[in-house]
C-alpha cells in the first residue's frame, strides 16, 4: 500500500478567511465615493478648500420685470465678524431703504446688520434710514451666518429669482452652505443653484449659513458601524460552527 502524504499550502484560503475577504469587498463596493470620502477623509476631486481659507460667493438677484442686483459674501482669516473697511462694501447713500418719498431704486440686495453702527446710520434727509453691505466678509468660524435682505419697491407683484454658483459652495471645505428663506425653507446651496419667490412691495429677510461638518454626518457613521458589526458577527458565527463540527468528530 502506498503511503499518502499530507500536504498543506500556506496560501490555501480557509472558509472564514475567504468569507472575510468577500465581505470586505462587498463593503468597499457598497460604499459610495461620497460616503467613503466623508467617513474616511478621502479627497473628493475638485471639492477642495480654497487657498489660505479665502472664499467668496455672489448671489445674483433678478426680478421678472427686468431689474437686477447682487450681493457677495465671503470668508477671510484676516477679516472680523464686524465691519472691515478693507473687505466689506457699504451701500451708497442713494441705496438707503426709503421710509417715504420717491423710490430711487426698485430692487436691491444687501447683508443687513442692524446692530452695527457702521451700517445702521441715517442721513439728514432720512434719519431713520438703514444701509447694508453689498459685500460682507467675515473670519472663519464653526458656524457662520450672513443675513441677506432683498428689497423690492414697486407696487406690482413680480417673481424674484436668486441664483449662485453651486459648485462654488462646495469649495468651502468642511462646511454645508444653506439658504434660509423667509418662508421657512432650508435649501442646500451645493445641490441647487437658484431660488424663486413671488414678491410684492417690501423687504424679505433671508440668511445664508455655513455649518461645520467636522464631526461627520450621523447617518453615515451609523451605516459604517452597522456594516462592521454585521461583518464581525458573521465571522464569529462561522468560527463557532467550525469548532462545533470538530468537537463532534
Amino acid at each position: 500500500m502506498k503511503a499518502r502524504w499530507k500536504t498543506s499550502s500556506p496560501l490555501r484560503f480557509r472558509p472564514p478567511l475567504l468569507l472575510s475577504v468577500c465581505l470586505l469587498l462587498l463593503i468597499t463596493l457598497a460604499l459610495s465615493p461620497h460616503v467613503a470620502a466623508r467617513c474616511f477623509g478621502v479627497p473628493q476631486g475638485t471639492e477642495e478648500p480654497s487657498e489660505e481659507g479665502e472664499w467668496s460667493l455672489t448671489i445674483e438677484v433678478a426680478s421678472s420685470n427686468g431689474f437686477m442686483t447682487s450681493a457677495t459674501l465671503g470668508v477671510d482669516p484676516a477679516a472680523t465678524e464686524g465691519y472691515d473697511r478693507e473687505f466689506d462694501a457699504i451701500e451708497p447713500l442713494f441705496l438707503f431703504v426709503p421710509r417715504g418719498g420717491d423710490v430711487e431704486l426698485t430692487l436691491y440686495a444687501y447683508f443687513y446688520y442692524p446692530d452695527n453702527p457702521e451700517t445702521a446710520v441715517g442721513s439728514s434727509i432720512n434719519p431713520a434710514a438703514t444701509v447694508g453691505l453689498t459685500t460682507s466678509v467675515i473670519d472663519p468660524q464653526a458656524n457662520m451666518t450672513w443675513p441677506l435682505q432683498v428689497v423690492y419697491l414697486l407696487r406690482e407683484d413680480v417673481f424674484i429669482n436668486m441664483s449662485w454658483d453651486a459648485n462654488r459652495t462646495r469649495q468651502l471645505g468642511g462646511y454645508s452652505v444653506e439658504l434660509l428663506t423667509p418662508f421657512g425653507e432650508i435649501l442646500p446651496m451645493a445641490e441647487i443653484s437658484s431660488y424663486s419667490f413671488l414678491a410684492s412691495t417690501g423687504a424679505y429677510d433671508f440668511a445664508i449659513g455655513a455649518i461645520s461638518e467636522t464631526e461627520g454626518p450621523a447617518p453615515e457613521r451609523l451605516l459604517i458601524g452597522g456594516i462592521i458589526t454585521v461583518y464581525a458577527l458573521a465571522v464569529a458565527i462561522i468560527l463557532l460552527l467550525r469548532r462545533a463540527r470538530k468537537s463532534r468528530r
